[in-house]
């Protein structure tokens, strides 16, 4: 019995990019939690995360209204990891 091509294999270039994007800018967050404690970095999810409904994320999610939801998902991943990426650099410039 022939065993099911992989998931990745199907992958599209810009899935594949995405997810390397979304990789590299993982290992910048983690360098920038470095010298941070828990709360400091919990508090900063909880307030990004504030600040992007407040920006009005929900509703540009239906005017847009976006037909590939994977797609629509690694758009709202990659705007998180952003401003946390964002977020964590400040908390570590105040440090410095």
């Amino acid at each position: 019995m022939r065993r099911p091509a992989s998931r990745l294999a199907n992958e599209s270039a810009h899935s594949k990019d995405t997810r390397a994007f979304v990789k590299a800018l993982r290992r910048r967050i983690a360098a920038r939690c470095e010298g941070l404690d828990g709360e400091q970095v919990v508090r900063a999810l909880f307030v990004l995360t504030d600040e992007m409904w407040q920006a009005g994320i929900d509703d540009a999610w239906v005017e847009a209204k976006m037909k590939n939801r994977k797609r629509v998902g690694n758009i709202f991943c990659i705007t998180w990891l952003t401003m946390l990426a964002t977020r964590l650099e400040k908390l570590q410039a105040r440090k410095r």
